[in-house]
């Protein structure tokens, strides 16, 4: 009886057509007992050979394998050298480098050994006229008003009758500015609404967006006035812009004040009823003072500019205006008051070995620092603890933690005190829960957010609300642009375990359309100020 594979195999060769080869015999087939279908395959591989035969293909195939490949002609290529990588000098700070050969020299000296210490001194002279011909340079290229010059701190004061562009500036508008914002200062102002509700009223009017500086912004403030707003804007290159946002003129240009009392990076503002502090990268602090209409010249750090620069700054006491926390690139945390000395700090300890991004004070605690390293994480301080040895100044964190993987941005302490922000760009925000020196890390609160500002954005920083003791803002990297608000909400106000942070509102508008990294928010009334990297600000209201 036939097997089914055999009756499929006849099947198809019935349907084929295809006859079985006469060289393979029913003995054969018998003997060896191949099937239908194996004997149809072997039919139809002896027929594509014979096709294969009749074209030649075999031949062709055999001409091909016994060709020889031609001789490449012209040099063989010689493989070039490996260029050696030039050697970077190791940059030093000119200022060390002359001290420790200064004392090298007297040690020599004193030892008898004339020669060497004539040699060093002829190391030490050309240093030091290296030196100089450099700050002769720097002199020059200030003179010519590149807007790029870093090189020389100025020193003198900064009238305010004059832009940094030459214009004249009638100086009485702005003393009239400060003057009525801190009259209404002490008038009670209504309160405004504080619910989250109350920012989707905000809104972004076109004459609300005015460029202020000529380069990205690094910083910015609004006065607490409630009925004369005043705002304020710095950028990398040192310059500096008042702006009476409702000035009775409404020409183009009107109402604004531009000026250039830093070389650097401003990286701080702070406004009093009368006054305006700044803060730069070029080590100095400057005060806008109405009483001489200048900004005067408040403190030049004693380092050069090449040791280090100043990367943000607060107020050590509440309601003080002569002390201050000033934070240097160099990991040095320094004590600055302008009663004592306008060069020489109270204390200056080291705190890290990278730089401090940020510094605050608690609101409520005076004695409690609150900083941010760069690399090594963030600190808590007790100012009480600090204190100076025969070995040198020291002060050991009273709390620390490395809550991110990479460099934080910056740290700020909630107007209630009760929890801080940090901002890193490792894309987190973190928030945690602060009481009495205590740091609950287990509880700390995690947003995943787009930190990645790149090179030409300014880096994210946490704006807090002064209204609002739990709330702050934060640029954002999603489109459509906006300015985020978010809001801790108590254990208890949502019955769980913990507090947790939640996003309450989105500023937006048709006419922000660029990323908005530094923030403020107005002290008295419901307004919110972005700032972007070509100058401009953003004012909801």
């Amino acid at each position: 009886m036939p097997t089914r594979s055999a009756a499929k195999a006849s099947s198809v060769a019935e349907k084929s057509n295809v006859s079985l080869s006469p060289k393979i015999s029913r003995e054969n087939t018998e003997s060896i007992e191949i099937s239908n279908y194996e004997k149809v395959r072997l039919e139809n591989i002896r027929r594509n050979e014979m096709f294969l035969a009749e074209l030649g293909v075999a031949s062709i195939k055999q001409e091909a394998a016994t060709a020889t490949r031609p001789p490449i002609s012209g040099k063989a290529r010689v493989k070039k050298p490996a260029v050696p990588a030039p050697i970077v000098p190791v940059r030093r700070s000119s200022r060390v480098t002359s001290e420790k050969l200064a004392s090298e020299i007297k040690a020599l000296q004193e030892a008898g050994k004339a020669d060497e210490a004539e040699s060093k001194q002829k190391e030490l002279d050309d240093l030091l006229a290296t030196k100089a011909a450099s700050q002769s340079f720097a002199e020059e290229y200030q003179a010519g008003n590149a807007s790029s010059d870093r090189y020389e701190r100025l020193t003198e004061a900064i009238p305010l009758s004059t832009t940094s562009d030459g214009d004249d500036v009638d100086v009485s508008q702005i003393r009239d500015a400060f003057f009525t914002a801190r009259d209404d200062l002490q008038r009670k102002a209504p309160q405004p609404s504080l619910s989250d509700s109350a920012f989707a009223a905000l809104s972004l009017h076109p004459d609300d967006v005015v460029k202020l500086t000529p380069q990205r912004m690094t910083s910015v403030a609004l006065h607490p006035s409630a009925s004369k707003l005043l705002a304020a804007g710095g950028d990398k290159t040192g310059a500096l812009t008042l702006w009476d946002v409702d000035h009775a003129d409404k020409s183009e240009g009107s109402g604004i004040y531009q000026y250039k009392p830093h070389i650097s990076n401003v990286t701080k503002l702070d406004f009093r009823p009368t006054s305006l502090l700044s803060t730069s990268y070029d080590g100095t602090l400057r005060l806008l003072d109405l009483q001489h209409d200048v900004f005067s010249l408040l403190f030049t750090s004693p380092e050069s500019l090449s040791d280090m620069y100043f990367t943000d700054s607060c107020y050590a006491h509440r309601g003080r205006d002569d002390t201050l926390l000033v934070a240097k690139s160099d990991g040095h945390l320094a004590l600055v008051d302008t009663r004592a000395s306008s060069s020489v700090y109270q204390f200056d300890l080291q705190l890290y070995d990278s730089k401090i991004a940020a510094v605050d004070v608690h609101p409520l605690d005076e004695h409690v620092i609150l900083t941010a390293s760069s690399k090594s994480g963030i600190a808590l301080h007790d100012l009480r603890r600090a204190k100076t040895t025969k070995s040198g100044a020291s002060w050991k964190p009273t709390c620390h933690i490395t809550p991110h993987s990479k460099s934080i941005n910056g740290v700020q302490f909630a107007p209630s005190g009760d929890h801080f922000v940090s901002v890193s760009l490792d894309d987190t925000i973190k928030t945690w829960a602060y009481n009495q020196g205590d740091v609950q890390q287990a509880a700390a609160f995690t947003i995943r957010h787009n930190n990645f500002t790149g090179r030409w954005l300014s880096t994210f920083k946490p704006a807090f609300d002064p209204k609002r003791p739990a709330t702050f803002a934060m640029g954002s990297m999603l489109q459509p642009r906006r300015i985020e608000i978010y809001s801790i909400q108590s254990a208890a106000a949502t019955k769980a375990k913990t507090f947790t942070v939640e996003l309450v509102a989105n500023l937006s508008g048709e006419y922000l359309a660029s990323v908005n990294s530094r923030l403020a928010f107005h002290p008295t009334i419901n307004a919110v100020l972005g700032s972007n990297s070509s100058g401009k600000v953003h004012l909801f209201r």
